[in-house]
């Protein structure tokens, strides 16, 4: 029977360092973390004045579908300002009655400068409406960018109603 034992004793020890228990040969697994880079493309970049009491669009086309952000600067802090962003048409009287296809709507606001961003829009053509609601005339630069997912968002502009919205006199064509 010493025989026996011996065999299955044996048999024992080939098996249990098998069983995954103490080994130390573990192969090192390596984790590759990938950062896909922001990439932004200025669609339209402009200074210019931008009369009293009046709505100025600024037309601009998508390529492909992307998050639309704008940064408005204007000279006088205690001038509000608007800026919208619009699908399709929009005449001034559907303008102040804010009935327009909105993807961007920042009520007139004095801080500055405006920084709006729209997720997901769509290719198509668009226009910016930068709005002047103060009773004097105001110079103003704006940046129109399309931004990839991976950029950081300037901040949301939700195209909602945001109670009583003041209205300009005209629209004025660049």
């Amino acid at each position: 029977m010493s025989t026996q034992r011996l065999v299955v004793g044996l048999a024992l020890a080939v098996m249990i360092p098998a069983c995954g228990g103490g080994s130390s040969s573990s192969t090192p697994v390596t984790t590759t973390t990938t950062t896909v880079p922001c990439v932004q493309t200025i669609l339209f970049q402009n200074n210019g004045p931008v009369p009293a009491r009046t709505l100025i669009p600024l037309p601009f086309t998508f390529n492909a579908t992307a998050r639309l952000d704008v940064i408005l600067d204007w000279t006088s802090p205690s001038s509000p300002m608007g800026v919208y962003a619009v699908q399709g048409a929009c005449d001034l009287g559907q303008f102040n009655a804010r009935t327009c296809n909105f993807l961007i709507r920042s009520e007139p606001s004095t801080v500055k400068p405006r920084r709006v961003s729209a997720s997901n829009v769509a290719p198509g053509s668009y226009a910016l409406y930068i709005a002047n609601f103060a009773d004097q005339d105001e110079s103003a630069a704006v940046q129109i960018i399309s931004s990839s997912a991976s950029c950081a968002p300037l901040s949301a502009a939700a195209p909602t109603a945001q109670g009583w919205a003041p209205t300009v006199s005209r629209m004025v064509q660049r």
